[in-house]
């Protein structure tokens, strides 16, 4: 069931689904990701749904040619990054995988070795991307667990292919000695931007 509002109205709106395919679709409980004016959502074996509504035209399906890609049930997570739309599969024990990015001229997961000077953050409550700050913090994947006996956030290095958390040198290429999941934890992005008290009136039409 998905609900949804609209800028100017008071309540929500749902729309059913009734899932008789588990084999073509596996729900998992992952953030969705608004893209180009669609809502993803992936599920276990990392095929696409795909969630249009175009004037109150209320449109699902499941592509067909991810779902052929993978076949395992491990999580998977949706994030937006740099005008791409990448996938971060996991595998056993929460080995990574691989990252892929999805081509949609051929609706095909490519893999990819490196996100350059960005970095991801994900969980099953949000998936964030952002330009890292530094060298340092950059072309890794962030999760919401701790690492190593607390010693810090669990984070993935692409660079060298193993996790790891900043201040330690102990690493892994797995979720072995880490703690979590922390299922409640939710990756914000700040924002200093005052808003107006007009914006803030939400059941207030748009102009």
């Amino acid at each position: 069931r998905l609900y949804f509002i609209r800028k100017g109205k008071a309540t929500w709106n749902f729309c059913r689904f009734a899932n008789t395919n588990t084999n073509k679709y596996m729900p998992s409980y992952n953030t969705p990701v608004f893209y180009n004016g669609v809502l993803y959502c992936v599920d276990y074996n990392g095929s696409l749904g795909v969630f249009n509504i175009d004037d109150l035209r209320l449109n699902w399906k499941v592509l067909e040619k991810p779902h052929q890609q993978f076949s395992d049930v491990y999580p998977s997570f949706l994030v937006e990054c740099g005008g791409d739309l990448l996938l971060v599969k996991l595998g056993q024990l929460g080995t990574v995988f691989g990252i892929f990015k999805l081509d949609f001229s051929r609706m095909y997961w490519v893999k990819i070795k490196n996100l350059g000077n960005h970095m991801l953050f994900v969980s099953y409550t949000s998936c964030v991307s952002a330009i890292a700050p530094n060298r340092r913090m950059e072309n890794k994947v962030y999760f919401p667990r701790l690492c190593m006996n607390g010693e810090g956030v669990l984070l993935f290095c692409l660079a060298t292919g193993s996790y790891r958390s900043f201040g330690s040198q102990h690493s892994a290429s797995d979720f072995t000695d880490t703690e979590g999941w922390y299922s409640n934890c939710i990756w914000i992005e700040p924002n200093w931007s005052k808003s107006t008290a007009q914006e803030l009136d939400w059941v207030k039409p748009p102009f």
